[in-house]
């Protein structure tokens, strides 16, 4: 993809609901402020369409899910976890 907003975007998890109609997507964005951040999650869901006709082509299903882009925030938390654990 040639957004610009999404250089450096890396996808880290995706999870699916039981009924398979909605894709949660987490990604990070390593080196980038919140600002960034942001225009990676515009990028992400301006691609969408695009997206889940590669879905399509790759995996198959009876229908797509719909996707929903969500800053992973998981090395925050564990980075945060890690530091109150060395301060016991």
């Amino acid at each position: 993809m040639e957004d610009p907003r999404l250089a450096g975007v890396t996808i880290t998890a995706v999870k699916m609901t039981g009924d398979l109609q909605l894709a949660s997507v987490y990604f990070r964005l390593y080196g980038g402020d919140e600002k960034a951040e942001l225009a990676a999650k515009a990028g992400l869901e301006r691609a969408s369409g695009f997206l889940r006709r590669r879905v399509a082509e790759s995996v198959e299903m009876r229908r797509v899910p719909n996707l929903r882009f969500f800053f992973d925030e998981s090395v925050e938390r564990g980075s945060r976890i890690e530091e109150l654990l060395s301060k016991l």
